[in-house]
């Protein structure tokens, strides 16, 4: 299977503005390689996030295949942005590699004028001959945020299970969002699908899948920040020799 990592950021939040200037904050996150590429690149911000993104999604992705998890220091996840989208699945300028100990990822982006989605995967090269990665992301708008408070369409939407991990608003619709495309993608009713993060040992555990209960080899990632939530998961390829399994 494709393990996933996502992560978003919303480029017109407060917190995202000029912290390319914060040389404190630069020298903690990133490495030398990656300062200079940040100060030398057209629109420093922007490559500060495409950066930062990137390591958060493939932190996410070693989550999964390393138990217990690391102590996640970013800089220990050295990014290398490429020009070029050769060996990408989406049609966007740039694409990455994340590098952790003996671990390479792959990162894709999707871009906006106001956020930066990076989809982080492993492995890639002959596994996305069977698997393919799919992703989404959404700004949330006033009525969006006002069903929080709306007992009733938590109840209609989400399990007990679910609940547990809907902390906020925003960890109520990426969920929400993210199960409606899953369940388009699998051609599965909605209300057959759960995601869940798991509360012990901690509340800090990646999310799976179940469906009818039984959990999926569709691995999911979710993730917010300001205005938007973002999901990725990967499925089986229709033309796949095997067929999807639940």
């Amino acid at each position: 299977m494709i393990i996933v990592g996502n992560d978003i950021v919303d480029l017109q939040s407060e917190s995202a503005s000029g912290k390319s200037s914060d040389l404190r904050f630069m020298r903690r996150v990133f490495t030398a390689s990656e300062r200079k590429s940040i100060e030398n690149h057209k629109n420093p911000d922007k490559a500060l996030w495409l950066h930062w993104a990137s390591k958060e999604a493939a932190y996410k992705v070693v989550c999964k295949l390393q138990k217990p998890r690391p102590v996640f220091s970013h800089a220990q996840f050295v990014v290398d942005l490429k020009k070029s989208v050769e060996l990408g699945l989406f049609s966007n300028i740039v694409h990455a590699t994340v590098k952790f100990r003996a671990i390479t990822l792959e990162v894709q982006f999707e871009a906006g004028p106001d956020f930066i989605h990076a989809i982080a995967y492993w492995p890639f090269g002959s596994g996305l001959d069977e698997f393919e990665i799919h992703s989404g992301s959404r700004a949330t708008s006033s009525a969006d945020l006002s069903l929080w408070s709306d007992r009733g369409w938590l109840e209609s939407n989400f399990t007990e299970d679910e609940l547990l991990s809907c902390v906020r608003s925003e960890s109520a619709l990426v969920r929400y969002f993210s199960k409606k495309s899953i369940a388009d993608q699998i051609k599965y009713n909605e209300s057959r699908i759960q995601i869940i993060r798991p509360q012990i040992p901690d509340n800090y555990q990646p999310p799976y899948l179940l469906v009818d209960g039984r959990r999926s080899e569709v691995d999911v990632s979710l993730s917010h920040h300001g205005r938007f939530v973002a999901w990725a998961y990967s499925t089986r390829r229709p033309d796949s020799i095997n067929v999807m399994r639940f």
